[in-house]
């Protein structure tokens, strides 16, 4: 949980938050289909299957940021409180 707050408290905006996620969520860390020499490339079905929900938590996340927090109340408050 601790990286997860280092992260809102450096995102000053929704914006900058949702384009993270973004990125990680189209990074090659969690394609399961990688090249031979990728972490990933020995992944079983079940570990496909985990980073796929990884992918779709993260998507969630995103998405409700978007719809929820377009003026920015969540990162105010943990300015404010930090």
């Amino acid at each position: 949980m601790l990286p997860l707050l280092r992260i809102l408290l450096m995102t000053r905006s929704q914006d900058q938050l949702s384009k993270l996620l973004q990125l990680v969520i189209d990074s090659d860390t969690l394609k399961a289909s990688g090249g031979p020499n990728t972490r990933t490339a020995r992944l079983g079905a079940e570990g496909s299957r985990v980073l796929e929900n990884v992918k779709n938590v993260l998507s969630a996340s995103k998405a409700w940021g978007d719809e929820k927090n377009g003026d920015d109340l969540i990162q105010n408050f943990f300015v404010r409180l930090s």
